[in-house]
């Protein structure tokens, strides 16, 4: 961990920097390993927002590759997320078939102005498009403020019952 003394980086933590000091630069490889980490992390506190559809890291790493064993996933968190967020009648995904959930998915990125194509090419069946259902995951969650609605009609209201639970620490 490097500090920030006297608005520059210095390496040693025990003199204040005077500027002329050499910070040592992260190697590509180390930046990567940092950015990796850092949406590591991101993508499982999504996971945990999302907690009640089912989702994993695995699932959304499988979708960045393209892996046809995400595309069922992908298709039911698309259906749930937007049957809550829309207010539709709430039938459980597993109720329906693949073919269901899949029109309803289009016919509402269609209304919401989704406008790749190739999302609305994918086939009925859910065989393919993980990679496809990701990128309109993405834009869900940046055009509709998708998850923003989901911690609205999540949070606490004034007048609701909690628990609380308070540890006491003895040392």
């Amino acid at each position: 961990a490097q500090l920030l003394v006297n608005g520059s980086l210095g390496g040693n933590c025990g003199r204040a920097g005077t500027g002329s000091e050499k910070s040592p630069k992260l190697s590509s490889l180390e930046m990567s390993r940092v950015a990796n980490g850092k949406l590591k992390e991101a993508i499982a506190a999504l996971c945990r927002v999302l907690g009640g559809l089912g989702i994993n890291p695995e699932t959304f790493r499988q979708a960045k590759f393209n892996r046809p064993e995400a595309t069922a996933e992908f298709w039911k968190l698309l259906c749930c997320l937007l049957k809550k967020v829309c207010g539709a009648r709430t039938n459980d995904p597993n109720d329906e078939n693949i073919d269901a959930q899949i029109r309803f998915v289009k016919s509402v990125l269609w209304y919401y102005g989704y406008g790749s194509l190739d999302f609305y090419c994918l086939p009925y069946d859910g065989s393919q498009g993980s990679r496809e259902l990701l990128l309109a995951f993405s834009w869900l969650l940046h055009t509709q403020r998708v998850l923003e609605k989901l911690l609205e009609m999540n949070k606490i209201r004034v007048g609701d019952e909690i628990s609380v639970c308070m540890a006491s620490a003895s040392c």
